[in-house]
């Protein structure tokens, strides 16, 4: 019951990204400027309905799943290709929303082990180098750049840096993000395990009182015979 409800938050919390995004492309498409990005307005629309509409599903299986586990490894990897995706249409190697694959880890923490959540910090590195080498190289323009590639402005060892950072974050946010899950985890099942003593001796007790109250009444009748 737990799990669900954690899976239950994490898809309640994507239909309010997708809401967010959608009404920050609407106040954009609206401003003087939205005709410069066209294209890359287009795609928000898209994105934002394509996050609206899997949250939907996601939300439609969750009953019947039985390996939650698996199913929040699905939809934490869904999100980093959609955050990828948000990079891209945002300005790529300067995109200030590269800050969202430390919010899948976090996330991604609460949900899965540690092993788990190291898939998903290694899978926000190598979607986003793969993005910034390619912009790089020339292979691809961001949209939202009016067709200049930014990272190819930049020195090679400045454009490494950034990738390095990066992913360097990515992982220490998924280590410590996960040994404080894990530490949470624990003193959870303590707590319930002092609970549960608690009431054994609670038990216990009441027991005892019952047998005292007992011998108690068993003694008057004896007294009184003899």
């Amino acid at each position: 019951k737990d799990y669900k409800s954690k899976l239950k938050g994490l898809i309640f919390f994507r239909i309010l990204f997708s809401a967010l995004l959608l009404g920050s492309t609407i106040v954009l498409h609206l401003s003087d400027s939205a005709t410069a990005m066209e294209w890359s307005l287009i795609f928000l629309y898209g994105l934002s309905i394509a996050i609206f509409l899997i949250s939907l599903i996601y939300s439609l299986f969750l009953k019947r799943i039985k390996k939650e586990i698996l199913f929040a490894f699905i939809q934490t990897g869904v999100d980093t290709f959609f955050v990828t995706l948000i990079i891209f249409v945002t300005g790529g190697f300067l995109s200030v929303f590269s800050f969202l694959y430390l919010v899948v880890i976090i996330y991604s923490s609460m949900l899965l082990p540690m092993r788990g959540t190291m898939v998903i910090a290694a899978l926000c590195s190598f979607q986003f180098g793969c993005l910034v080498e390619l912009e790089y190289f020339g292979i691809l323009d961001p949209l939202g750049t009016n067709g200049t590639t930014l990272a190819s402005a930049y020195d090679w060892y400045q454009v490494f840096f950034k990738l390095m950072i990066t992913m360097l974050a990515c992982f220490a946010v998924a280590v410590l993000s996960s040994l404080l899950s894990e530490q949470t985890r624990k003193s959870k099942e303590e707590l319930r395990a002092m609970e549960g003593h608690v009431k054994r001796v609670e038990k216990m007790a009441a027991i005892g009182e019952m047998a005292a109250g007992l011998a108690h009444e068993i003694r008057n009748p004896l007294a009184a015979l003899t």
